[in-house]
């Protein structure tokens, strides 16, 4: 079995294709939640049926102006 891939986000500018085919269609068969904030989400590409498994992270970002995230979209009133 070949040794799996680290993603590159400079090298990946068209998102997720698939790895039999190239096409970039799939349809989400399940979703689930893993330990540490993780979703697993088993794919399968929609022209030849090739299965991928996709490991998302949601990134934590600092609000922009340095100030603490209040929900408010307004800004302060």
């Amino acid at each position: 079995m070949a040794a799996r891939k680290k993603w590159d986000p400079a090298e990946s500018q068209r998102g997720l294709e698939c790895p039999r085919c190239g096409c970039r269609h799939f349809h989400v068969l399940y979703t689930r939640a893993l330990p540490g904030g993780r979703i697993l989400r088993r794919r399968q590409c929609r022209y030849c049926g090739a299965r991928v498994s996709t490991y998302e992270q949601e990134i934590e970002r600092e609000p922009k102006d340095g100030q603490p995230d209040d929900g408010c979209v307004d800004g302060p009133r």
